[in-house]
């Protein structure tokens, strides 16, 4: 049954925004890596099981399937995504390096909490721009946050790259993402995260309800923040000025420069 929802045939954007972020602060790809990937991922399916709840979002498909409440029952859903919330920090658990655990573990359970905290907010139906935006950070952004701060605890030693610079490429990235899952049309939001459109249909959680113009500026926004935000990151991983950052002829940092330049690339031609 668990299965279901976290084998659903999604991108796995998150763990490798995470992965990539990863070399591209210098370190190596370790089985710790993949704990933490992996706590990342179950904490976003969970999430999805939640949202497309009858009582939440009430979404009848995801990527192209039944939900997992249509599928196994409400019931099963909330316990099964409670169980996977509880599997991603037992992944944490699993991190070798003991010294690290303290570090991952706040940011994985923060985002837990900012999720929930986003899904309270988004069930008020709210028309307000601000308050929609805010709903987005917590129930998007903070995940994706999570990802890039994670990252940024397992870097290399001399990285240069700063933590608030890393939560603000993370934020960068939730926020284009959850505009792009709105703007697009059905048939495209499949390769993102919501399939049936509800969202749009009862008013909520989307800002498909404001002008063309609102919606442009704002997508124009999030795609201007997150290359700006990239960039910015790429730049510090290279720089000698602070630190004796990691050289430029690091292996690990090019290769996580290229994938992660093709990440956002693949963000902003959506």
């Amino acid at each position: 049954m668990l299965s279901y929802a976290v084998f659903p045939a999604g991108k796995r954007i998150r763990p490798n925004l995470f992965l990539k972020l990863v070399t591209l602060f210098g370190a190596e790809i370790t089985p710790d890596c993949f704990h933490v990937a992996s706590a990342l991922e179950l904490l976003h399916c969970a999430s999805l099981i939640h949202d497309d709840l009858p009582s939440i979002d009430n979404d009848l498909m995801r990527r192209g399937k039944p939900a997992f409440h249509v599928k196994y029952g409400v019931a099963n859903a909330v316990l099964s995504g409670d169980l996977l919330y509880a599997l991603a920090i037992r992944e944490i658990g699993r991190v070798r390096e003991q010294e690290q655990i303290p570090q991952l573990l706040p940011i994985i359970s923060d985002a837990h909490i900012r999720i929930q905290e986003g899904q309270l907010l988004d069930i008020k139906n709210t028309r307000d721009i601000n308050e929609l935006q805010r709903i987005h950070h917590l129930k998007t952004s903070a995940l994706f946050e999570a990802c890039t701060l994670s990252a940024y605890v397992l870097r290399h030693v001399q990285c240069g790259v700063e933590y608030e610079e890393v939560k603000a490429l993370g934020t960068a990235f939730g926020n284009l993402f959850q505009l792009l899952n709105d703007l697009n049309d059905s048939a495209q939001t499949e390769q993102y995260a919501r399939a049936s459109g509800s969202d749009i249909e009862s008013g909520r959680g989307s800002v498909r309800r404001f002008a063309v113009e609102e919606r442009a500026g704002l997508q124009e926004t999030a795609r201007k923040e997150l290359a700006e935000s990239l960039e910015a990151v790429i730049q510090k991983t290279h720089s000698k000025k602070n630190h004796d950052e990691v050289p430029p002829d690091n292996v690990c940092a090019g290769v996580g420069e290229l994938g992660i330049r093709s990440l956002m690339s693949d963000f902003l031609n959506s």
